[in-house]
């Protein structure tokens, strides 16, 4: 299945739990398609999301 995770939040804990779910779903054959993740201009998200 094709999946499309909106992470909507300011707390890192919101990306921290999508990203132990992405990881059991590709584990289980899932695809992960795409992210959007809610974020303010104040916060940086982390190096890893722009690839």
């Amino acid at each position: 299945m094709k999946l499309l995770f909106i992470i909507q939040g300011e707390g890192r804990g919101h990306l921290t739990q999508a990203l132990a779910l992405s990881r059991q779903l590709t584990a289980e054959g899932h695809e992960i398609v795409a992210a959007l993740v809610g974020k303010s201009p104040s916060r940086r998200l982390p190096s890893f999301f722009y690839g």
